[in-house]
């Protein structure tokens, strides 16, 4: 069964948690689940970690997906320094969300808890992701 504790949601839409999904492959019986980091973070690359993950469900199908991340993608500042758990994460949550059905984003996946880049001109940029809060917060009011 899939326990409404496994998901979180900001209102609407609803976003999986990856330790939901974990539990949907237990359950499921997954045989394999494996990532192998396809690029290590360097000054070349803009500090970009790439992962593959691979996911064999109790049926023996096979799946693949890639992750990644960056220092611009991981969100909040305090993951900055570990791209490469982060990249892992994500490439696992691709790779079961695929191999399970499950349509909706991880929230792993996101860009969260970052700040608005301000310009050199003092506006703001704003975001084309969504930010997540805690529950129990209170979400910022906009205004028209």
């Amino acid at each position: 069964p899939i326990y409404l504790s496994t998901f979180l949601s900001t209102k609407c839409p609803p976003f999986v948690l990856y330790a939901g999904l974990l539990h949907v492959a237990k359950e499921e019986g997954v045989k394999e689940l494996s990532v192998t980091i396809q690029q290590i973070p360097s000054i070349e690359n803009g500090q970009t970690a790439i992962a593959s993950a691979k996911a064999v469900t109790s049926d023996e199908s096979i799946f693949f997906a890639v992750g990644d991340a960056s220092p611009e993608s991981v969100g909040a500042t305090k993951f900055i320094p570990h791209p490469l758990r982060v990249v892992s994460t994500r490439a696992k949550a691709r790779v079961l969300r695929d191999a399970y059905g499950i349509t909706m984003a991880s929230v792993e996946e996101l860009i969260t808890d970052r700040t608005p880049n301000t310009p050199d001109n003092g506006q703001i940029i704003h975001q084309t992701r969504p930010r997540l809060f805690q529950r129990g917060t209170n979400l910022p009011q906009t205004s028209k």
